[in-house]
């Protein structure tokens, strides 16, 4: 936890996470994957639950990207759908 008014504690925290997102990919995918490990240990959810909510995320993120990319606006700066994908997860 960082106290964001402590200019130098969110500037050491920004460079870790930059660092760290560089090396070794977003923090956001550890927090997930840390977040499906404790639901399944405290029995929150099965496996097969989380699987079908993950494939339910898919299709929105898919669709939401679908929807983005047929903008004109973004048409018109060339943005493709595979590029939007790579941004998201």
């Amino acid at each position: 936890m960082v106290d964001e008014m402590d200019f130098l504690a969110v500037t050491q925290s920004c460079k870790f996470a930059k660092e760290h997102a560089l090396e070794n990919g977003p923090i956001e995918r550890e927090l997930i994957g840390l977040v499906r490990k404790l639901t399944l240990a405290h029995d929150l959810a099965t496996a097969h639950e989380l699987k079908d909510m993950e494939k339910e995320i898919s299709k929105e993120v898919d669709n939401a990207i679908a929807k983005v990319t047929e903008n004109p606006i973004l048409k018109s700066f060339g943005v493709e759908r595979k590029v939007v994908r790579t941004i998201l997860p």
